[in-house]
Parts: structure tokens; sequence; C-alpha cells
């Protein structure tokens, strides 16, 4: 049985689906391969929510299944070039900054003990300071 808030994230799921590309649940069975019986089974709480189903909102809207079932993160998956645009400009930073890429690397050797110390105190740090 499906938890009744993973539910309630479905039904925005085909909200969001609905209002940003004009998509029912009868394109969405067509999209899955299933017929649309088997999705209002789902979405009632009649039948579960199966991998199957929660792989293929990932995989072809780009909707977090983690988020479905669990509320965690965001619904809408990061797309990878948004994350490979962000990680590109994270390496030019680094880059940029003298020193930085020794610093990383010395961090990379600590615990996560002692890397939540060296957070603590980079935050407290005056970032207007040079």
């Amino acid at each position: 049985m499906t938890e009744p808030e993973a539910l309630k994230r479905l039904k925005l799921v085909f909200e969001y689906l609905k209002k940003e590309h004009n998509l029912n649940q009868a394109n969405v069975a067509k999209a899955f391969g299933v017929g649309d019986s088997a999705l209002t089974r789902i979405r009632t709480g009649e039948n579960s929510l199966t991998n199957r189903v929660l792989i293929q909102f990932e995989t072809i809207y780009g909707i977090s299944a983690n988020w479905i079932l669990k509320g965690e993160g965001e619904m809408m998956l990061p797309s990878l070039e948004s994350r490979m645009d962000e990680d590109q400009k994270f390496l030019k930073m680094i880059d940029s900054r003298t020193g930085f890429r020794e610093i990383i690397k010395t961090l990379s050797k600590l615990s996560d003990k002692n890397l939540l110390v060296i957070k603590s105190l980079a935050e407290n740090l005056d970032p207007d300071q040079k």
C-alpha cells in the first residue's frame, strides 16, 4: 500500500505535468506503457506505487522518485547538463583563486568531524576582510 503522503505528492506530480507540459493521465500511461486504469488504481491507493513506475517518472519526466515516496529533496531532478554547468563553474572558481587547489587537497584528508570545525570557522570569518 502506498503511503497517503506519497499519494498526495503523486497528485502534485500529475498537476505539474498537466500545467507545465499539458499532459494528462492517459498521456503518462501511454508513455509508461500501461493502461490508464493502472495509473488510476495507483493514484487512488488501490495498487501500490511500483519501482518501475517511479523509475519511469525519473527517466521520462525528471521527477524524483525519492521526492514522491518520502518527500525528500526537490520534486524535479537537476538536469545532468545543469549539474555539469555547476561543476564547471566551481572548478573555474577553484582555479581562479590562488591556493584553493592546495586547500581542497588538504581538506579532503580531514575527518568529517574536523571538516565541520573548519566549516564553522569559515562561516564566522568576515568575507569582506581581505
